[in-house]
């Protein structure tokens, strides 16, 4: 009996953790680096390799002060460990990504009761703004870690009045701010403090062990902040004190911007369709657990929507408290029919727009022409009907059956995208100009679709171009052993100046070849 129960209670943990790393696993290395900043993050990280001195990252061999650098040490290190591939670009992620469910799980279990928390974590595991997250060699699944590791420790420590734990929030806001900057530091410092300050006991702030504690922070924090500022100066404290705290809250870094409901239209596609099952999760009250996971949601919210500069990745550190604000109503639900009755219905209308939206976009876009659009369209049939007929017939696992049903339709994604990739592929790019080029350099022009992908598998050997202008004049004029990569517009504008390809490989997104020197005017 006691063998039974003690399998009752870690098989849910157990299948939680299975399903969490088959979805961020699934295909992890099937794809290539397309994403810009996945691309971008890696080459930086590749730069350390060979480096006796890894404190000042590095972008094309110049100095590189955009993010602090956590993620990307821990992205060299997978890369020397395990040799530079797509999956060791991207452990990173799955690592603190599969933490994060984790510990958004005993959250929710410690803020509300063990069964909350367990659908907490299929929630946030099954959602299509985690799984983008995880999958991808970013940022932000380090730094939610850390934050929600941060508010956590603070929390218990609140509740517990147990002042051992003050120095783990501190030392997890300092890994935050080693991985992003400073908003690693504000935003578990402006959930947590704004929710001792609203309670009852809000004297014990006064107690001096909260701020002694600091002095881990810093001991993470300083160390690099100290020799890169003596080393480069205003080089180093601009961006990192002013472009990428203050200068995005004032202004369209790099034109990311959007209106002020940019997020709520990223929250409600990031979480559905639970969002539009169980919309009652936002506005129950839930005591002192929910005024936590409110103040963990709007005051980010809110400045984040008032800010410029926009990105969906922005949210992540407030995930796990939307999907354990979602699990608490979940699990509460007594009657689940209407909500499987939806899900199916969702689903029925998602397979019809799948269907009919592939097949307009495959007649008109020859790189989805690999994926089938019936294929698709069923899976996401089968998946939403399984997941509704769930929530109707067992009320303790249809939450969890709908989670990997969710999740099933979310691996759709990287499966279909490793057919198109090859006619989609900064690797595939990279492996056909090194061919043409035969030893010599590759060049290109800034701005070229997956430009920074290109360039972390062509490098040592790619020249980017600053725009068409300067391309013109550094491209070869006598050499054999050189590749040009241009889109086919910037084509047709050499052929305007009287320099024409030779094409040798034509792959619709990227024209690779070399000048044909006949059929192009003198230069």
């Amino acid at each position: 009996m006691q063998k039974t129960e003690s399998v009752n209670k870690y098989l849910p943990w157990a299948a939680l953790g299975v399903f969490t790393l088959l979805v961020l696993a699934f295909k992890m290395g099937g794809y290539p680096l397309t994403d810009n900043d996945e691309a971008l993050y890696s080459q930086v990280a590749k730069e350390l390799l060979g480096r006796k001195d890894w404190w000042t990252l590095y972008w094309h061999n110049e100095p590189w002060f955009i993010h602090a650098p956590l993620s990307m040490w821990i992205q060299a290190a997978c890369f020397k460990l395990f040799g530079i591939s797509e999956v060791s670009a991207r452990l990173n992620s799955l690592i603190f990504g599969f933490g994060l469910v984790y510990l958004s799980a005993a959250f929710g279990a410690r803020l509300f009761n063990r069964r909350t928390g367990i659908v907490a974590g299929f929630i946030l595991a099954s959602s299509p703004i985690f799984f983008a997250t995880g999958k991808l060699a970013i940022l932000d699944a380090t730094l939610a870690f850390f934050v929600t590791l941060a508010i956590f420790a603070f929390i218990v420590a609140w509740e517990k009045k147990d002042w051992r734990l003050y120095p783990v929030f501190w030392l997890s806001a300092g890994f935050a701010t080693l991985n992003k900057g400073l908003w690693g530091l504000v935003l578990p410092c402006m959930v947590c403090f704004l929710y001792a300050i609203t309670g009852s006991d809000r004297k014990r702030l006064l107690n001096p062990v909260i701020y002694i504690s600091a002095l881990l922070w810093a001991a993470v924090v300083m160390p690099w902040f100290i020799i890169e500022a003596q080393r480069h100066g205003a080089l180093f404290l601009e961006p990192t004190l002013s472009t990428n705290t203050y200068a995005r809250l004032t202004t369209a870094v790099c034109n990311h911007q959007g209106p002020w409901y940019f997020y709520l239209v990223i929250i409600a596609a990031g979480f559905f369709p639970w969002v539009l099952l169980w919309p009652k999760s936002f506005i129950k009250d839930r005591g002192d657990a929910g005024r936590l996971l409110w103040l963990w949601i709007l005051p980010p919210l809110v400045l984040f929507s008032i800010a410029k500069t926009k990105l969906p990745n922005y949210i992540v550190p407030m995930l796990p408290a939307f999907a354990i604000l979602i699990a608490a109503s979940v699990t509460e639900a007594k009657s689940r029919k209407i909500q499987g009755i939806a899900t199916v219905s969702i689903g029925i209308a998602a397979a019809i727009a799948s269907f009919f939206c592939l097949k307009s976009a495959t007649a008109a876009n020859h790189v989805l022409s690999a994926i089938n659009p019936l294929w698709v369209a069923g899976v996401i049939l089968v998946a939403y009907s399984i997941a509704g007929a769930a929530l109707i017939k067992n009320s303790r696992l249809g939450p969890a059956v709908m989670a990997v049903m969710l999740g099933a339709t979310l691996c759709l994604f990287p499966n279909e995208y490793t057919k198109v990739h090859r006619y989609f592929s900064p690797k595939q790019t990279a492996i056909d100009a090194a061919m043409v080029a035969d030893g010599g350099p590759v060049y290109t022009i800034n701005g070229i679709r997956c430009e920074y992908g290109l360039f972390f598998y062509s490098r040592p050997n790619m020249v980017v171009a600053r725009d068409l202008k300067e391309f013109m004049k550094i491209i070869p004029k006598r050499a054999d052993n050189y590749a040009l990569v241009v889109s086919p517009n910037d084509a047709k504008i050499l052929a305007e100046h009287g320099i024409k390809l030779k094409v040798c490989f034509d792959e619709k997104e990227w024209l690779i070849g070399k000048i044909d020197r006949k059929a192009s005017r003198a230069r």
